[in-house]
């Protein structure tokens, strides 16, 4: 076997090995919620997040579990009297909230190559200035429809519908 040919699988080996072991330490970080934003025009509340689970059913689960005691403690969701819908985002906080700086450049090289921009969802209720997440660190939107039905979307386009036992099943488009 040729020098380049042992190089490149040795550089492969440690790359996995590298993803495994990232996935692994980020596998058995405990969730954690930072904040529950009540809106106050009552149209989209927020729960930010931190390492949120990697497994979309053990948020349906924990979104089972608490979601009542979230109703109780901080109002939400914020139901709309007329239709009776509510939409919550769930955000994943990453490094922390960031000032607003929606539509600026990135920083680094590649914003030259590619045009790369912050996109930014701000949450007004916040007081302090550093209250902006990236649009990318959305994980997923929890809702009731008009129609009544209960959804969980998330961000890598998987969708739940809660059905009549309660239970969240994949819901699969036509």
């Amino acid at each position: 076997m040729n020098r380049k040919l042992k190089l490149i699988l040795a550089l492969l080996a440690l790359t996995l090995l590298w993803q495994t072991i990232s996935y692994a330490v980020r596998y058995f970080q405990p969730m954690e919620v930072v904040d529950f934003i009540k809106s106050k025009n009552g149209h989209y509340d927020f729960i930010v997040l931190k390492n949120p689970p990697l497994n979309e059913q053990n948020f349906i689960q924990w979104w089972l579990e608490n979601k009542e005691s979230i109703k109780e403690k901080y109002d939400i969701p914020s139901i709309d009297s007329e239709t009776g819908s509510f939409r919550i985002g769930v955000w994943d906080i990453a490094g922390g909230y960031e000032t607003d700086k929606d539509g600026e450049d990135k920083p680094g090289f590649f914003p030259l190559l590619f045009g790369d921009i912050y996109e930014q969802t701000c949450i007004l209720e916040l007081p302090q200035e550093n209250r902006c997440v990236e649009k990318e660190n959305r994980y997923a939107s929890i809702g009731r429809a008009v129609s009544g039905w209960y959804y969980i979307d998330f961000a890598n386009g998987n969708e739940y519908i809660q059905n009549d036992r309660g239970e969240f099943t994949l819901y699969k488009s036509e």
